[in-house]
This record gives structure tokens, C-alpha cells and sequence, in this order.
């Protein structure tokens, strides 16, 4: 009996298969994997009032969020001449700005002497 040999483009045609099906299966994947969606912000009624729905939004902002809120709202409040309101608004968001780009930990103190 006479060994049969697998001509090259038979193995070439069943590798290209083989790897079109894994990346296929692989594009597949990925694609359903990348399919996600954040937590939602709750729903709050707007009334038309842009300091009202500022404190609003501000009351169920995402911790994140919180110091652009303060500062919008800040804004309307100057805009209305509310300078009471403003200051307070003011006031928390540098203060959150402050504590978020201070460096608080020792680590980063250690760091920053190292360059002096």
C-alpha cells in the first residue's frame, strides 16, 4: 500500500479554516464582552429652576461628579447675586478639590523629596 500524503493546500486550506473559526469565535467574544453599562443616576424632577435643580443633581451626583456640581451651582448662585450661597458652594468644592489633588499619604511626601 502507497502512504497518502496530504497535498500542502489541503493542510493550508484546513489551517485557514481552523484560525477564521478562532478569530471569528474570538471577534464574537470580545464583542459580547465589551457590552456593559454603568449604575444609573436616579431620576430627579426638574422644575425649571437652575439652582433648584442644581442642589438637586448635587444631592444624587456620583462622589465624582459632586465638585462640578458645586461649582455650576456656585456659578447660578453669583449669576442671581445669591454671594451667601455662592461662598458655601465655593468653600466645599475647593475643598474637595484640594483633599482630591493634595497628596495627602506619606508615600507621595517621600517622593517629592526625593527630587529636591
Amino acid at each position: 500500500m502507497i502512504p497518502v500524503c496530504a497535498s500542502r493546500h489541503a493542510i493550508a486550506d484546513r489551517f485557514s479554516r481552523r484560525a477564521f473559526a478562532t478569530s471569528a469565535g474570538m471577534a464574537l467574544l470580545l464583542t459580547l464582552a465589551g457590552c456593559a453599562s454603568g449604575p444609573s443616576a436616579p431620576q430627579i424632577a426638574l422644575t425649571g429652576d437652575a439652582l433648584v435643580d442644581g442642589n438637586a443633581q448635587l444631592a444624587v451626583a456620583l462622589p465624582k461628579d459632586r465638585v462640578l456640581w458645586e461649582y455650576r451651582v456656585a456659578a447660578t448662585a453669583l449669576r442671581r447675586g445669591s454671594l451667601d450661597e455662592a461662598r458655601a458652594k465655593l468653600d466645599d468644592a475647593l475643598a474637595q478639590a484640594a483633599a482630591n489633588f493634595g497628596n495627602i499619604n506619606s508615600e507621595a511626601a517621600k517622593s517629592r523629596r526625593m527630587f529636591r
